[in-house]
């Protein structure tokens, strides 16, 4: 099967032409076409099939296009093949026209001499066969695609044009030249061109003629005169200078190869490509090992022959090397003796200006450290200069007009992709867990790849780079320093000012790849505004990525290097005493914004530390949603460094938050080492603290037997201590286990003692908690009377102590109780003011209140918003895996059996909690 795009779109199998007349099948298979052999994305092709608008299922939409065209072609997946993130078509470059077209053109600039090269030009000219696929509707593929590809074939035409006048054949060349000029009749270069021709033929007289219609239409059209190109070629046939071949031009290609494994990257190419034909700077920038300067090589490679006065490339190696050297090469290329070339480096960029002025030159600079190594490099007004570094270059952009484009390492698809390529049969998990491991960059993806491809287990790979030390030892490449990953990150470490590489390095000691402003300026012991400062000249060096305004994130083999950088640095123990008392202080800091009066006497502040401070409880609260993870690793981090007396205090510090998110099994591993630190540190005030809060999350979980036995252990040590409170606080807790295993009177029983004993001490709150659970025994048992009382007076207490969340939980319960009365109207007041706060504060149990106001709601025939509040519910619910959750399923489902039914297809059932 045959393809041509170089004129309207045909398609010609073994059996004749092949219609594919849907209009939508003809935009999928000339996107394809035109990117043949090429990955093409779902989102590249939505945008063209809709021109930026899809519809809401556009990926199904697509999908149902390829199989149409597959079949209308008669080729299945053989011609059309299905790749990670989209689609590809595979052709010989015999079945394509526009293949045929690049082929020749790249095998003319390889040819032994002008006459072949000219003749392999013509022969690339003369497939096309008009405008490209004007019977294709597309908006964005008109605008985007094919306007490279007529701007590609009139550089053709103008190289092929230029060797026809050097080779002597004026004649042949006017024909060819007057459509030119009609096809594109403000071009200058082929008016010059057609004077010259016209007056190598022996035609002065239209020469003339033809230079005095563009002068007019310059003048017409733009306003302007003609350029020096035209005037010099309209002095030439006045003087009646008969033009001779010119000498042989110093053109330099010096492009690197190519590289045979490029994958992706088609939306930063496609930002490249905005810029031909033209004058441009464009600076890439990204991490080291992204793969900067592959795309630019890549990029370069595809656009060559748009430079026929040739290509320059030079590496710049970074900081420290001065660009007098690489300036005297690019001027020794471009045809300059060695005697002519000034030694003061802004007489050197004088005159590469001067030479550069009338040349269309691509420049690729390749690892500049900053502006000022790349300037005298800029050249005359006519050519393309792309940068690569590892720095963000501002100063580039802001004093010359240099166009970012940023450079991210590959998402997981396009990673697994370039290792598949490499290493065929590994199995694709693997893949992706050692891609994820690699954090997308390029060059430790190569290396990973060619170690597959040479035999290494993928599981071996994956434990080196699972390794808390010495991870960057699996990218060793000793035979070759170019291509070491350490070597890399090192060089990039050693570019940093003082500063900034120091905070780098005690990055070694903070335990996630996330840190807000406040704790760097912890870590580092400086003040908020330097810390900002360091972590923005860290971001425009790539070592770390901004999240949002004051969150960043170190990508993990850089944090790899912090860790082995950090680890013989005689400021790491200090680093970690600041690390573990921020997070230590900041805890506790919030806790008791929050309202936890349980949290203990915290040890002073490390030096060079200010804790974070918390206005109100919704900020507190946030707080401990956005760091619960790095607490979590900061426990573990002061367990592993021998610091007990660092972890217990942060677990504990956490309990009323856990309590209000009910995160029952996210901290169960974590208040088990609170308990283990705590009895490490020989502190058993701090014991009796985590081994009550580890009850409580078993308690929650289900695990009523456990829960009761640790809250026993806490009254012990209560007792031990001598402290009347906590024994309250133990033997109200221990009744609450008591109750869940259904020793009801045994509850009663504790909780009348620790009434006593808190309103003895004058403990108010104690004493509406042990109401409420006293309540809640009265409820079970059938004396909902009784239980309505309790739980008014606990409500009393905790409204005087403007204690909104207690109120809140005694609220539901009293909305609980008029339920079971049928006093809906009263529950449905309560059930109300419950959830309003439970949904202001962000609460868990807001499910809990939602469900049963859905209850009190549809007994009262308010059946909408019951059911609507009800599915909710169990869209939530079904998430969940704790026994609670289960129980209030079990309700909704008896109250709602149609709702909950119409979702059994759409959401699993929770699973049934472990003991």
């Amino acid at each position: 099967m045959r393809f041509s795009v170089l004129g309207s779109l045909v398609v010609v199998g073994d059996d004749g032409p092949v219609e594919v007349s849907t209009a939508k099948l003809r935009v999928v298979l000339v996107t394809l076409l035109l990117s043949a052999n090429r990955p093409v994305s779902m989102p590249y092709l939505v945008d063209r099939l809709w021109d930026g608008s899809p519809p809401a299922a556009a990926q199904k939409a697509v999908q149902l296009y390829v199989t149409r065209l597959r079949a209308a072609l008669g080729s299945g997946r053989a011609l059309i093949q299905t790749v990670p993130g989209g689609y590809q078509l595979n052709v010989a470059a015999d079945q394509l026209d526009l293949l045929r077209f690049e082929n020749l053109v790249a095998g003319a600039e390889q040819a032994p001499d002008q006459q072949t090269c000219a003749d392999m030009l013509r022969e690339a000219l003369d497939l096309w066969r008009g405008e490209p696929c004007p019977d294709v509707v597309s908006d964005v593929l008109h605008a985007d695609d094919l306007p490279r590809l007529v701007e590609r074939r009139l550089m053709v035409a103008e190289r092929h044009a230029e060797l026809e006048l050097t080779l002597g054949r004026y004649t042949e060349a006017v024909p060819r030249l007057r459509i030119l000029v009609a096809e594109a009749s403000l071009r200058e270069r082929f008016w010059v061109q057609l004077i010259r021709a016209l007056h190598g033929a022996g035609r002065r007289a239209e020469a003339l003629s033809a230079y005095r219609e563009i002068a007019g239409r310059l003048a017409e059209e733009l306003g302007v005169d003609p350029g020096s190109d035209l005037r010099a070629a309209h002095q030439a046939v006045l003087n009646d200078e008969v033009p001779s071949p010119p000498a042989r031009r110093a053109v330099p290609r010096q492009l690197p190869a190519d590289l045979p494994w490029f994958i992706g990257r088609r939306n930063r190419l496609a930002l490249l490509d905005k810029h031909l034909p033209g004058e441009a700077l464009v600076a890439v920038d990204g991490p080291g090992g992204v793969g900067k300067t592959s795309l630019v090589l890549h990029w370069a490679h595809q656009h060559a022959d748009l430079f026929p006065d040739g290509q320059l490339f030079v590496d710049l190696r970074g900081p420290g090397h001065a660009p007098d050297n690489a300036l005297g090469a690019f001027l020794r290329a471009l045809g300059e003796p060695a005697e002519r070339i000034p030694a003061d480096l802004d007489e050197r960029a004088a005159l590469f200006r001067s030479v550069t002025a009338d040349k269309r030159l691509l420049i690729v600079l390749d690892n500049a450290a900053d502006a000022a190594q790349v300037r005298p490099f800029l050249p005359g007004p006519v050519g393309v200069v792309i940068v690569t570094s590892r720095q963000r270059l501002r100063g580039l952009a802001v004093r010359n007009g240099a166009v970012r484009v940023a450079l991210t390492p590959f998402g997981t698809d396009e990673a697994v992709e370039l290792l598949a390529r490499l290493a065929g049969g590994v199995d694709p998990d693997e893949m992706a867990s050692i891609a994820d491991r690699c954090g997308g960059l390029a060059l430790p993806l190569m290396i990973m790849g060619h170690r597959l491809a040479d035999g290494t287990p993928a599981a071996r790979l994956l434990d080196e780079l699972a390794a808390e030390r010495g991870r960057l030892n699996a990218f060793d490449v000793s035979d070759d320093v170019a291509t070491d990953v350490r070597a890399m990150l090192v060089s990039a470490y050693a570019a940093l000012p003082g500063p900034a590489a120091r905070l780098f390095r005690l990055f070694g000691t903070w335990p996630t790849n996330r840190i807000t402003v406040p704790a760097a300026a912890a870590l580092a012991a400086v003040d908020i505004e330097t810390a900002r400062r360091l972590l923005g000249t860290l971001v425009d060096a790539h070592h770390l990525r901004r999240v949002d305004v004051d969150r960043f994130e170190i990508h993990d083999l850089m944090h790899a290097l912090a860790a082995d950088l950090c680890a013989n640095d005689p400021e790491r123990a200090a680093a970690l005493a600041r690390v573990l008392s921020w997070c230590l202080h900041s805890s506790h800091n919030a806790a008791r914004r929050i309202g936890d009066r349980r949290v203990p006497q915290a040890p002073p502040l490390a030096p060079g530390v200010t804790a974070e401070e918390f206005l109100t409880e919704a900020t507190a609260q946030a707080w401990f949603d956005e760091e619960f993870d790095t607490l979590t690793s900061v426990v573990e981090l002061a367990v592993a460094h021998d610091r007990p007396e660092h972890a217990w205090p942060i677990v504990a510090a956490l309990t009323e938050y856990r309590e209000r998110r009910a995160r029952w099994a996210d901290h169960r591993r974590l208040i088990r080492l609170g308990v283990s630190a705590a009895r490490a540190a020989g502190d058993r005030r701090g014991e009796r603290l985590v081994v009550m809060t580890l009850a409580n999350n078993e308690l929650h979980l289900g695990q009523h037997a456990a829960a009761l036995e640790n809250f026993r252990r806490g009254l012990e040590l209560a007792r031990e201590l001598g402290d009347e409170a906590w024994q309250a606080a133990a033997l109200g807790s221990m009744a609450r286990a008591l109750y869940r295993l259904g020793r009801i009177e045994e509850a009663l029983g504790h909780l009348e003692q620790s009434l006593a004993a808190h309103q003895r001490l004058g403990h108010r709150l104690g004493e509406a908690l042990d109401l409420h659970h006293m309540a809640m025994c009265h409820l079970r048992a059938g004396d909902h009377a009784k239980a309505i009382a309790l739980d008014q007076q606990s409500l009393r207490i905790h409204v005087a102590a403007s204690d909104r969340f207690g109120a809140a939980l005694v609220q539901g319960q009293l909305g609980e109780a008029h339920l079971a009365v049928g006093a809906y109207g009263k529950a449905i007041d309560y059930f109300r003011a419950a959830l309003d706060w439970f949904r202001r504060t962000g609460s868990a149990y807001e499910t809990d209140a939602a469900t049963m106001l859905a209850e009190a709601l549809h007994h009262a025939g308010e059946r909408s918003e019951a059911e609507s509040l009800a599915r909710a519910a169990a869209a939530t619910l079904r998430t969940h895996h704790t026994p609670a959750s289960i129980n209030l399923l079990t309700r909704l489902r008896a109250t709602f059996p149609a709702v909950i039914a119409e979702m059994t297809d759409k959401q699993p059932e929770p699973a049934r909690p472990g003991t």
